[in-house]
């Protein structure tokens, strides 16, 4: 920018010039109304009107006192008019911000906070007018209240539809204005709309069983005053009102039948409320099947299986346990997994009541008005286990990956199925298998075993949610590491560096010992093969050719048979009698064919039988 006459003119140099030097010295001509200046070795000229130089509505209009410009103030900005009669004096009121900007139906009025240009400003010199499209009255005043520190606070009526509104504000001066007077007067309109709504209730849930007795939360409705809420033609009973965040909870009464849709009806100070249609859906009434298991421990947190139908139409579902004749209560809050299936954690039992193991609780259902009591009612309490740590706090696992537990009343307190082994915080890493009541066995997830780094992991057993039970550590080979070198840490931690070494040097001698006799036990076994059948050898290239005929589907693979005793002889090979281990170790006896030949006519009758016979077997 460059001033002139202490008046600031604004140009667009940048996004002109792409940032050329611009030279600052400059030439202001008045005769022809521009800016003479120079850009590197160029001269530009820049031409303006003398109304351009103004950037407020003061300044603009002002200007006509000694300009001989008829300058005025229109869209934000100061332009040169022809007609010497308009906008000539006052500047229009400038509006911020006004809240709020939307307001329910059902409200007979509503305070609107204004702030802008109104410091100073007498209040019947303001008129706040905002305009519906309404066809019998269109046209509503907002009522002053306070004027204070450049805002002001007016009071609204509410038409009584849905419908949108322009809010303008006009401003007459306080006296007679000459040109160039640059007091505020005027009207200009907020471009924001004011919206007025039909109030559009959620409710959670919107369904619930037939038999009533539904916690039904009201949102979304800015109340606070006194209200009664229906569905259909029965109130729900407020229980809850929550301010702060703005929900109200009512308990619902019986539905007629299951199928029934019951619309919500609100009362504010005996009148009814315009609301979107909102709607509460009755449903089928809960039963309960069954509940699995009937046994629980001390602890509690035991999954209880819940089987029925529509047992997800109750948001709350509770699992009752009464001890002897209702004495002692426990309560349990139940989850819905789907319509038939719903799971609840056993009670956890205080051990001050001198409640001595095992005893019984009768249970009962509660769902919202409907109580249930299944056919078999008896949850049986006892004992903890006990899972005892591992010896020296430590075990390793050798190539099976099969951990192993021990401890006292396992099985005959809890089910496989609500064990969690947990190793180094990994939940389920290690999958149990086989349950005794003094011992535990599990298989190590392939997920822990690629993921463990480190050679040890420490342990925890949980039955339930409740009980936990710290092992100690496992020590096990990792895929990366040699047998010796992930036993060599293990031995060291039990009994010392000295028995490292010795058993280092017995580890050796066995190795060796156990390389020579293989060595041997190899070499007496080819040659008694070598005196059965005759060496192999390599088999011509037409022989591969035709032994593809097979395909590898039919193949089996040679390490899999043992050959033993010749059985008899056919046309062109020889039987012997055979065992083939199969899946899972599996071992059959079968009769092995032996070509005696490799001439091609030989292997094509050979393979000719081989299919015969797969075609038999399928």
């Amino acid at each position: 920018f460059i001033r002139y006459n202490q008046t600031t003119l604004y140009f667009l140099h940048e996004s002109i010039y792409h940032n050329e030097p611009f030279n600052s010295q400059y030439i202001v001509d008045n005769e022809h109304e521009s800016l003479i200046f120079a850009i590197g070795t160029e001269l530009h000229r820049y031409a303006y009107n003398s109304c351009s130089l103004y950037d407020t509505c003061q300044s603009c209009i002002g200007s006509r006192r000694y300009d001989n410009k008829p300058c005025i103030w229109f869209d934000g900005k100061c332009s040169l008019s022809s007609n010497l009669l308009v906008n000539d004096r006052g500047c229009p009121p400038l509006i911020d911000q006004i809240q709020p900007i939307n307001a329910s139906v059902n409200l007979e009025q509503i305070t609107l906070t204004i702030t802008g240009s109104f410091q100073g400003i007498q209040a019947h010199l303001i008129k706040i007018l905002v305009k519906f499209s309404l066809p019998n009255q269109n046209e509503f005043f907002c009522t002053i209240q306070t004027i204070q520190n450049g805002s002001l606070t007016c009071n609204l009526t509410i038409p009584k539809q849905a419908v949108e509104g322009v809010i303008s504000v006009n401003i007459k001066p306080k006296r007679i204005l000459s040109i160039g007077d640059t007091d505020i007067s005027g009207s200009i309109e907020y471009p924001e709309k004011f919206h007025v709504y039909i109030p559009k209730p959620i409710l959670v849930p919107d369904h619930g069983p037939a038999v009533g007795g539904t916690k039904i939360r009201i949102q979304n409705l800015n109340l606070n005053s006194t209200i009664k809420i229906f569905l259909g033609n029965a109130e729900c009973h407020i229980s809850k009102y929550d301010y702060s965040i703005n929900e109200i909870e009512c308990i619902n009464q019986a539905c007629v039948n299951d199928k029934e849709q019951l619309e919500l009806n609100i009362q504010v100070n005996n009148h009814s409320w315009q609301l979107e249609k909102t709607y509460f859906q009755c449903r089928a009434n809960p039963i309960i099947l069954d509940w699995f298991p009937k046994k629980s421990i001390i602890s509690g947190g035991i999954k209880l299986i819940v089987s029925g139908q529509n047992l997800n139409v109750v948001q709350k579902p509770i699992m009752k346990f009464v001890y002897n004749t209702s004495i002692v209560k426990f309560i349990s809050s139940c989850e819905s997994v789907t319509t038939s299936q719903m799971v609840c954690l056993s009670p956890i039992i205080d051990r001050n009541l001198n409640i001595t193991p095992s005893f019984d609780l009768n249970v009962l259902f509660i769902m919202d008005n409907l109580k249930i009591i299944p056919n078999d009612d008896i949850l049986i309490i006892v004992n903890d286990p006990i899972y005892y740590p591992f010896v020296n706090s430590i075990q390793e696992i050798n190539s099976t990956n099969i951990v192993r537990f021990e401890g006292s009343d396992l099985a005959a307190t809890h089910a496989i199925d609500q064990i969690d082994i947990r190793i180094d915080n990994f939940s389920n890493a290690c999958i149990p298998f086989n349950l005794t009541n003094t011992q535990l066995l599990c298989l190590l997830s392939k997920f822990i075993i690629k993921n463990i780094k480190n050679s040890q992991a420490n342990v925890e057993i949980r039955v339930g949610s409740n009980l936990t039970f710290s092992i100690g550590k496992i020590f096990f080979q990792n895929q990366n590491q040699s047998l010796a070198s992930s036993f060599i840490p293990y031995v060291s931690l039990q009994f010392g560096s000295w028995a490292v070494l010795l058993l280092l040097i017995i580890f050796s001698i066995t190795i060796l010992t156990i390389l020579f006799a293989l060595i041997i036990l190899t070499r007496r076994r080819f040659y008694h093969a070598s005196e059965q059948f005759p060496k192999e050898t390599k088999p011509p290239q037409h022989y591969q050719t035709i032994w593809y005929e097979v395909g590898k589907n039919r193949q089996i693979n040679r390490k899999n048979l043992n050959i033993y005793e010749k059985v008899g002889q056919g046309c062109f090979g020889d039987v012997y009698r055979g065992e083939l281990r199969q899946h899972k170790n599996k071992i059959i006896e079968v009769a092995i064919k032996v070509l005696r030949d490799h001439n091609v006519s030989s292997m094509r009758e050979f393979l000719f039988e081989a299919n015969l016979m797969d075609v038999f077997m399928s």
